[in-house]
C-alpha cells in the first residue's frame, strides 16, 4: 500500500471491489471504447485511408467534450490546438464579413470534423464554430 487510512470519524461505511473484478472491468471498459471510437472514425472521411493501427492510436488520444446550443466551439482568429469530430448533433460555421456581421459558411453533422487546417498550418482559427444542437 502507498499509504495507511485511518477512520476520521466513529463509524465509516466503504464499499469494496477486488482487484480482480475492479481490472477487467477497467480493461473491458476500455475495450469497449476502443470498438466504439473506432467503428465511428471508420465514417469519418479523413480516417478512411487509414489502417487499423492508426486508427486506434487516434482513439487512445481521443477525449469527448460537450458543448450546449449556442456555445462557441472554436472562435475565429484564436489559436487551439485542438481538431474536432461531430459525435452528436450539429454546428455551423460562421465568419466575420464585416464589423459586428457574420455569415454562416458551413454546416456540420455527425461525422464531420474541423479544425484541421488551423493543426496543420499553425495558424488561427479562420471561422468560429459554434454548436446549433444537441444530442
Amino acid at each position: 500500500r502507498a499509504a495507511t487510512v485511518i477512520a476520521a470519524s466513529d463509524s465509516v461505511r466503504l464499499l469494496k471491489l477486488n482487484r480482480d473484478t475492479f481490472s477487467f472491468i477497467v480493461k473491458e471498459s476500455a475495450k469497449q471504447k476502443l470498438r466504439k471510437y473506432e467503428a465511428f472514425l471508420k465514417k469519418v472521411e479523413i480516417f478512411s485511408t487509414m489502417g487499423q493501427y492508426e486508427i486506434l492510436k487516434i482513439c487512445d488520444a481521443l477525449f469527448e467534450m460537450d458543448f450546449n446550443r449556442g456555445d462557441f466551439v472554436i472562435t475565429e482568429g484564436e489559436l487551439d490546438d485542438y481538431f474536432y469530430i461531430v459525435v452528436e448533433g450539429t454546428a455551423h460555421a460562421i465568419k466575420q464579413i464585416d464589423d459586428g456581421v457574420t455569415m454562416i459558411v458551413k454546416e456540420y453533422e455527425r461525422a464531420d470534423y474541423f479544425g484541421e487546417l488551423a493543426l496543420i498550418r499553425n495558424a488561427p482559427r479562420a471561422a468560429s464554430i459554434i454548436a446549433t444542437s444537441v444530442s
